[in-house]
């Protein structure tokens, strides 16, 4: 079986700005805090973890039941 890769950008299904997302993200800086990758999650999750007490979390996921109930 032959396997056939294209470049996202070759088949015209995404636009400019998904293409920049997905290969280019570096460009995207301003809008986000970091690139997408395993190492970024990691420090990402400890960001949030950092950023918001228990107390907090318990409020939102309260808040979170209520409105979906």
């Amino acid at each position: 079986m032959q396997k056939f890769t294209f470049h996202r950008k070759q088949t015209g299904f995404f636009s400019d700005q998904q293409n920049r997302l997905a290969y280019d993200q570096e460009s995207l800086l301003p809008f986000i805090q970091r690139v997408f990758s395993k190492e970024a999650f990691d420090k990402q999750v400890e960001l949030k973890r950092s950023s918001y007490s228990n107390n907090v979390r318990s409020t939102l996921a309260a808040v979170v039941r209520e409105k979906y109930a």
